[in-house]
């Protein structure tokens, strides 16, 4: 399961992080993470709960977020630093043409990303992956990219 597989990296690195400094705590970075992916990451822990055959607690990392500041959270959301704290939602798509970021294709919108998958994966499962891979490996690039480009600042 991939939940179970990405939840044991969450708590390796929650263990590591909480060894060491806590000046090195692990950094979780992404696009709209705060809103979206950590409650739905978290919802989904909930819910899968007892199919965990091991860490039936939630990572440090994620219990961390609920609880701390969020500038000492370890949580750097994209969308929070484009917006500069503001109210306007930018796409990523948007933030990346208006930068010139480097990117393999269009990023398609989470629920039309969403709603692809679910009409696909039963007939084309292999293209599906493939396709819902190479766009969060886009995601994943573009984020890097724009938080390399915000540090030259």
């Amino acid at each position: 399961m991939v939940l179970t597989q990405f939840m044991d990296v969450l708590h390796q690195l929650s263990s590591d992080g909480i060894k060491s400094e806590p000046k090195f705590f692990p950094i979780l970075c992404g696009h709209n993470i705060i809103s979206h992916d950590i409650p739905f990451l978290i919802k989904r822990f909930i819910l899968n709960r007892e199919k965990f055959e091991t860490n039936k607690d939630l990572p440090y990392m994620l219990k961390r977020s609920l609880t701390i500041k969020p500038w000492e959270s370890g949580i750097i959301d994209v969308v929070n630093v484009w917006k500069f704290n503001g109210f306007d939602y930018t796409p990523l798509m948007l933030i990346a043409d208006f930068l010139g970021l480097k990117k393999t294709v269009d990023l398609l919108p989470h629920d039309e990303l969403s709603e692809y998958y679910w009409n696909n994966v039963g007939a084309k499962p292999d293209e599906t992956l493939e396709f819902v891979c190479l766009q969060s490996a886009t995601q994943t690039n573009l984020v890097i990219q724009l938080m390399n480009e915000l540090r030259q600042l």
